[in-house]
């Protein structure tokens, strides 16, 4: 009579098993972490857009200028009011790891590293201004406040 062979698995086949389920969850964790680190970089990018029109649309509803000052070298931008004797601070923002700023460029075509503008009560900017950002994967970014208009635009 011939031998006959129960069931199931070997060791070996589950181990090999085990040992390619190890290397995929690996790597989805990697391209996971990568994709939510480029998610939290382009979303630290729309909030400063975000804050840019907020303090274009406050010029305009309340009359008075609001101030941008950008700092490439302390990595911050702040937005303040007019106001006086002491000007209010509105909100104030050190961008964290997954972006940094890495130019200023105003419409003069000079760089800087730390710059200042503001949204007059029409809405228009004191200058146009391009500012440069790099997320941690080098992938670089750029927020553009056009001059006249105001409008802005950010470059993926």
């Amino acid at each position: 009579m011939g031998h006959r062979r129960r069931g199931g698995f070997t060791l070996t086949e589950l181990l090999a098993v085990m040992l390619i389920l190890a290397i995929a969850a690996a790597l989805a964790r990697s391209g996971f972490e990568g994709l939510m680190a480029g998610a939290r970089a382009r979303a630290a990018i729309r909030e400063m857009v975000t804050d840019f029109r907020y303090a274009q649309q406050m010029a305009v509803s309340e009359g008075k200028n609001y101030y941008v000052l950008i700092d490439w070298e302390n990595n911050f931008y702040r937005i303040k009011t007019s106001s006086h004797p002491q000007p209010k601070v509105i909100k104030q923002v050190w961008l964290e790891g997954n972006v940094r700023l890495t130019g200023i460029k105003s419409n003069d075509n000079n760089f800087y590293s730390r710059k200042e503008f503001h949204f007059c009560s029409s809405g228009a900017p004191s200058s146009g201004i391009t500012i440069y950002l790099q997320d941690y994967r080098g992938k670089d970014y750029s927020i553009t406040v056009l001059p006249a208009t105001g409008r802005v635009r950010v470059y993926y």
